[in-house]
């Protein structure tokens, strides 16, 4: 447990410092999803130092994605409550999925050929 104290800190320290921006700055955004740029800027500064990710945030990371599906369960739940709202909002909701989707694609290709092509130099 100790191990991932450090990394769930940084994680829990990044959410506060984007709420507490959240709440002085009106932009439109969550505080959470201001939380998870500060952690892309920190993890962007340590990458550009040369320093590689700490392993508690390893740790912690790895800890977080292999329950990250029942993260999601109050979510998916909450959906069966509002089925006259999905009705009423389907082609909101649609274009979300699909285009959401696409820009995942694009974007994990995108790193993919970056990454073979970097892994290719390097060799």
């Amino acid at each position: 447990m100790q191990r991932i104290l450090p990394g769930l800190a940084t994680l829990i320290g990044c959410l506060l410092a984007g709420e507490w921006l959240a709440a002085r700055i009106d932009i439109g955004l969550p505080g959470s999803v201001i939380g998870m740029l500060l952690l892309l800027l920190l993890l962007g500064g340590m990458a550009l130092a040369g320093r590689p990710v700490p392993d508690s945030l390893n740790r912690t990371s790895d800890a977080l994605l292999s329950v990250l599906a029942l993260l999601f369960l109050p979510a998916a739940a909450g959906v069966f409550f509002l089925p006259e709202e999905i009705v009423r909002q389907w082609l909101p909701i649609a274009a979300a999925m699909v285009f959401g989707t696409l820009i995942s694609l694009v974007i994990s290709a995108v790193l993919l050929h970056w990454m073979l092509r970097r892994s290719e130099r390097d060799d």
